[in-house]
């Protein structure tokens, strides 16, 4: 059945459907942009130190033999773990203390 927006009782004006099809045109460009933009996690993750790098495949239980990969050589099973750690980590920096200094190293007994 090919059902009209007006065989529900609702006609919209001129007005109404310029701004819809405006509406639908910019989400259009947002999907194309999506597909076809640059993948920010990729590029964030290649540019990332070996050192941080590896940090991130730990977290998400990727073998030490493969920290030397580029994020696209990874598995898509590894690539998500990657993205869940990263969004992990997030997590935790957010709650970390604001002030952090190597005095905070020092245990008092006065706790």
């Amino acid at each position: 059945m090919n059902r009209q927006i007006a065989d529900i009782g609702i006609a919209p004006n001129t007005t109404q459907i310029k701004k819809g099809l405006e509406h639908s045109y910019k989400i259009m460009q947002m999907i194309e942009a999506f597909k076809n933009g640059p993948n920010e996690s990729r590029l964030f993750i290649n540019s990332l130190h070996s050192r941080h790098r590896g940090i991130l495949y730990f977290m998400a239980d990727i073998k030490k033999d493969r920290h030397s990969l580029k994020f696209e050589q990874l598995t898509e099973r590894e690539r998500l773990a990657v993205i869940e750690a990263m969004r992990d980590l997030r997590e935790l920096a957010a709650t970390l203390p604001k002030r952090l200094c190597s005095s905070d190293s020092l245990i008092k007994d006065n706790v």
